[in-house]
């Protein structure tokens, strides 16, 4: 702010200073014309407004209106059917379980010793189901990664989701099937 304070105090005081020196020095000003000199001028003709015209009336016979209704009929009984089956899918139970997490497995002591490759389906942890029917998504995590989401028919790893149920979920790899369950 410091380096530019001697141009704002430049702008202030010059700026009006150089106006003074520029302002137009007439005597008065010129006077506006009456207004009767203006009415000579020729405008042109303004167009005539629109006609109105008669609104346009469609008669139907009885078999038109029959068919307008039995149309409205319809329409309203799919509308009908629609919202009984949304209400039913959205009035069944949402199933939601999570296993205990609260568990720790810390080792009392450091041991540098690795311990051998376990097999890839008993290293899978089963997290939660959310979701009801045919819509549910379990969530799942290996060797205590962040967790995914499947569902039936998923495959990761080589591995796939066999079966999804509120009490837990079947994995296949293989031959090999393994059922988790929540604790």
């Amino acid at each position: 702010m410091k380096k530019y304070m001697k141009w704002i105090v430049l702008c202030v005081v010059t700026l009006p200073a150089i106006g003074y020196l520029f302002y137009p020095q007439s005597s008065a000003p010129t006077p506006v014309p009456p207004l009767s000199q203006y009415q000579s001028i020729a405008t042109s003709s303004l167009p005539e407004p629109p006609q109105s015209h008669p609104s346009i009336v469609i008669k139907l016979d009885s078999n038109a209106e029959k068919i307008i209704q039995k149309s409205n009929e319809l329409v309203q009984r799919k509308l009908d059917d629609a919202l009984k089956k949304l209400d039913v899918e959205v009035r069944s139970p949402m199933t939601y379980q999570v296993p205990d997490m609260s568990k720790n497995f810390i080792p009392d002591k450091d041991t540098s010793v690795e311990t051998p490759a376990l097999n890839l389906l008993d290293e899978v942890q089963f997290r939660g189901v959310i979701g009801t029917g045919k819509n549910q998504t379990a969530y799942l995590s290996v060797a205590d990664n962040l967790p995914f989401k499947v569902q039936v028919g998923s495959t990761f790893q080589g591995i796939k989701v066999i079966r999804i149920s509120p009490d837990g979920i079947e994995i296949r790899k293989g031959k090999q099937t393994r059922l988790l369950k929540g604790e």
